[in-house]
């Protein structure tokens, strides 16, 4: 099955300009609510200023067609080295959440790309695509942090096909 590709329109939201994460975390909780109610997901956010050599078209269709935006095996993501060195793989970073009628959590998503990101590279991230997966297809990685049971890294439980594990892609454009 095709995984569903949902376009989102928000003005001025580009780099340049700090998002309002409230109104645009309100409208991404909706979308989700409608389109995914029920389900058991795990969210990732990227912005494609990490991908500075694609379009973000190019980039969503990449990820369209492949279920991941881990299209370059040697382009290593921030923060993947620590868990390398000491023998840990994980597929990619994400939220677990179930879709709920009071969900209220991708101003949160948005506030921490934008906001924290700096700690980790230096520069703000700016979120314009939402990838969503089943969360069914995912193992968790456990104890990926210390004192930590619980993760934000994920990986495949089938590797060969990551397209069939990606419900949907949100592409926020301005």
């Amino acid at each position: 099955m095709q995984p569903l590709l949902l376009t989102l329109q928000i003005p001025n939201h580009n780099p340049a300009h700090k998002p309002d994460h409230k109104a645009i975390g309100k409208k991404l909780d909706n979308l989700l609510k409608q389109h995914f109610m029920g389900k058991d997901v795990v969210i990732r956010c990227i912005g494609s200023k990490d991908h500075p050599d694609l379009t973000l078209d190019e980039l969503t269709d990449i990820i369209i067609k492949t279920g991941t935006d881990k299209y370059n095996s040697k382009r290593s993501g921030v923060n993947y080295e620590q868990f390398t060195s000491r023998g840990i793989h994980i597929d990619f970073y994400g939220e677990d959440i179930k879709i709920t009628k009071n969900l209220n959590i991708m101003s949160q998503f948005i506030w921490e790309m934008h906001h924290s990101a700096i700690g980790d590279r230096g520069f703000s991230v700016h979120v314009d695509l939402v990838l969503i997966y089943d969360q069914a297809k995912l193992d968790m990685v456990m104890n990926l942090y210390d004192h930590h049971e619980s993760s934000d890294g994920f990986v495949f439980k089938d590797p060969k096909n990551k397209k069939a594990t990606l419900l949907g892609v949100i592409k926020i454009e301005s």
